[in-house]
């Protein structure tokens, strides 16, 4: 049996595209764009001495994150309560993590396409590291999306509210067919809110590698409920979808796991799926079953080809020889 080249090519073709890839992205890449004089850039080498929130460096990505406030005190300088931002990307799926702080953060109000999302930390932990602030899959692969923020005041007498963002992570390589929601996708505007932990947060260090890796991601366990967690209680109100989207912090794809960074330091969010790895784990078996079929019929292929030459040596060779032998017996008679 014969396999035509671009068939085979085809096979190895479609079983790479199966790959999905979750590529870090840390906040200050240019996706990244912050709106409004209240923001604070905090790197290694320019640490902020005036902001009131200090987090431990070494438990960000990179070291570095975004500091934005609002402030509504008397005498607070204009343009104090306009505070905004926006992340672009191209892929499938986005979630974009910062740090939760206790009583200082304002409310997030998120928004892609018709999907609002609104988060504010309930907990009271001082820091909550590589805290899912929003999140959204399902989306189409081969169009630029704009997830944009701004931040208002939240119910709390604090009068200078502060979010820190830190990175995001981007699920490219193929459409999910399976997404993950705070809520049922409706043509009608949500009404209910619901009550989503944030997550575990312990530090993992500052490492990166290149490689792709499953994202695939499981229902999400907070349909209009509360989840149990260790991070405190995040607020998440869901508007109008085009598409589904959840801000459920355990099943985000993990920064422990391999992942392609667009800084050179890298660090790693919090849990990835059973089932993403299960998926990935089947498309590399059967790229391998389909690489090993191929190499045996190939090499049943020569192993036909060798034995018909074989034979017909061995067939020709004989024919040579009675030829031979009735030469040489014709005279006699």
């Amino acid at each position: 049996m014969w396999l035509p080249r671009s068939f085979t090519l085809f096979l190895l073709t479609d079983l790479a595209s199966a790959v999905v890839t979750n590529t870090t992205i840390d906040d200050s890449d240019p996706s990244f764009a912050f709106t409004g004089t209240f923001w604070n850039v905090i790197t290694p080498t320019s640490p902020c001495d005036s902001c009131s929130s200090k987090p431990d460096p070494s438990k960000t990505h990179g070291g570095t994150w975004h500091d934005g406030n609002i402030n509504r005190n008397p005498g607070a300088p204009p343009g104090a309560a306009n505070t905004s931002g926006s992340f672009t990307f191209m892929g499938t799926a986005v979630y974009i993590f910062g740090i939760d702080q206790a009583v200082l953060q304002p409310d997030i109000v998120f928004t892609l396409g018709s999907t609002k999302q609104v988060h504010h930390y309930t907990g009271t932990e001082s820091y909550v590291y590589d805290a899912l602030f929003f999140s959204a899959q399902g989306l189409a692969s081969d169009q630029t999306h704009t997830v944009n923020w701004v931040l208002t005041f939240a119910d709390t007498p604090v009068g200078v509210q502060a979010v820190l963002f830190d990175y995001a992570i981007v699920t490219s390589g193929e459409d999910a067919a399976e997404s993950t929601t705070s809520g049922p996708v409706s043509s009608q505007p949500l009404t209910t809110s619901s009550e989503v932990t944030a997550p575990n947060t312990t530090s993992l260090g500052n490492t990166v590698s290149s490689s792709s890796i499953s994202s695939g991601l499981g229902p999400s366990q907070s349909n209009g409920g509360i989840v149990q967690s260790n991070g405190g209680t995040s607020r998440t109100n869901s508007g109008e979808s085009q598409f589904d989207a959840t801000v459920s912090s355990q099943q985000a794809p993990s920064r422990s796991a391999p992942t392609t960074s667009k800084i050179p330091v890298a660090a790693a969010p919090v849990g990835a799926s059973s089932k993403s790895k299960s998926n990935n784990l089947g498309a590399i078996v059967g790229g391998v079953v389909i690489a090993a079929l191929v190499v045996v019929l190939s090499m049943l292929l020569v192993w036909r080809r060798l034995r018909r030459i074989t034979l017909f040596t061995h067939v020709k060779s004989h024919i040579l020889l009675l030829f031979l032998s009735l030469k040489e017996v014709s005279p006699l008679l």
